[in-house]
């Protein structure tokens, strides 16, 4: 931890022992002033919680600490709330899909022109909550998604009359990249993907 600078002429505090409570004493050199200082551990504990959450670990298989103390620090991750854009305005086009996290959980997240506009967290993409997402955002004019029976049935009740744009090439050339990698060895693999790269290249173009 950094020194910390005094509040009254500016320079750099040193310790000096401990308090009744057990924490640093510190004092400026220069004027004299001491105070106290709590250690800041904000971000390590927000890097440990946003480490946990996208492993497979559950809570006690978490080696490195004991359940307590990885609740103890996922406390500030919880209690993050990223702010989105006010729901009065339109969108032309929305772009939706869902992230799976590894602890049955799913990010439903909305897009447009660049930035998340809209998201929740749930255990799946049922039709409930994306219904919940979809409340968050006026209709735009053009959804792209996926095209999944969840998202479908809460398209008709939240933005009914809106029809719905699939990008079904984008997860055809998704399911091609799974199978044979971003750098296939074999032929055909490498044939497969040329094409897959030209027909993605060919709907661009119109």
């Amino acid at each position: 931890m950094n020194n910390p600078i005094c509040a009254e002429c500016g320079n750099t505090m040193k310790r000096n022992g401990r308090n009744s409570s057990g924490r640093i004493r510190w004092r400026c050199g220069r004027c004299g002033a001491s105070s106290t200082q709590r250690r800041d551990d904000g971000a390590a504990d927000l890097g440990k919680g946003l480490a946990w959450l996208f492993s497979k670990d559950t809570q006690r298989e978490a080696s490195a600490v004991s359940a307590r103390t990885l609740r103890r620090h996922n406390l500030l991750m919880w209690s993050l709330n990223p702010p989105v854009p006010l729901p009065a305005k339109r969108y032309d086009v929305v772009h939706a899909d869902g992230i799976r996290l590894h602890r049955r959980a799913v990010a439903l997240i909305a897009i447009a022109g660049g930035h998340v506009v809209g998201w929740h967290v749930a255990r799946s993409e049922s039709s409930a909550s994306w219904a919940a997402l979809m409340r968050q955002i006026r209709a735009p004019r053009v959804p792209v998604c996926d095209g999944g029976n969840g998202i479908g049935k809460a398209m008709r009740t939240v933005w009914p009359g809106t029809r719905m744009q699939r990008c079904l090439l984008f997860h055809i050339c998704m399911n091609i990249t799974v199978l044979t990698g971003k750098r296939p060895r074999l032929k055909a693999g490498r044939e497969l993907l040329s094409r897959r790269s030209g027909s993605a290249a060919s709907t661009a173009r119109r």
